[in-house]
């Protein structure tokens, strides 16, 4: 896997260098020996951090109990290094802060999203109604697929047999969402199933 995530992390930073603009186009960063990931650097900016319009530069959406101890703080790490200020989770948030309140700030200000599509993201409202925003914010998304296909996002709107199917019905079960909401998570899974992104899979090591 270490091969996809230097990938990935190298795009991450490309995505997120050019969305600055307030660089100078040569201007990039060199992360420290041993990360992930590799640019060039231009000697008295690598000590200079990386800073969008607000408090955090990269919203990483994802489902905890699949990746936040592997791929996400993988990806969050390697940006700390390059000193770009991810938001992975509520931990990140200051005492008396409310929760929904400030992830919706932090995707708001973001300049880049990272959403990973992992076997039990469907579960969570949260990551659902974070991928709406994401998605409404007109920003740019990189998705990560993994260990889900991206035809599977996009099968529970079109009401076919996929990963993220069994999530769903549970949703319809408990009666907690209105129609109109279950069919926004549906169709923001499905746009984007559609957008170019990485798929990590048990093959890739």
């Amino acid at each position: 896997m270490g091969s996809c995530l230097s990938v990935i992390i190298n795009a991450c930073n490309e995505v997120f260098l050019s969305a600055i603009p307030s660089l100078q186009p040569s201007t990039t960063v060199q992360p420290p020996s041993g990360s992930m990931g590799s640019t060039s650097s231009s000697p008295g900016n690598a000590s200079q951090p990386l800073v969008g319009c607000g408090k955090f530069d990269v919203f990483i959406n994802h489902r905890g109990i699949d990746v936040k101890t592997s791929l996400a703080s993988t990806i969050y790490n390697t940006l700390d290094l390059l000193r770009v200020r991810a938001f992975l989770d509520r931990d990140e948030l200051e005492a008396g802060e409310e929760s929904w309140d400030a992830i919706k700030k932090a995707i708001s200000d973001a300049l880049v999203h990272i959403a990973i599509f992992s076997p039990n993201y469907a579960q969570s409202p949260w990551c659902l109604d974070e991928l709406v925003l994401m998605l409404q914010s007109g920003k740019k998304i990189i998705p990560i697929f993994y260990h889900v296909e991206p035809s599977h996002l996009r099968w529970v709107a079109e009401g076919k047999e996929g990963a993220y199917s069994p999530a769903f019905s549970k949703h319809e079960e408990k009666r907690r969402y209105t129609t109109q909401q279950l069919e926004e998570w549906k169709n923001a899974l499905k746009k984007a199933s559609y957008l170019y992104g990485f798929e990590v899979n048990e093959r890739q090591k």
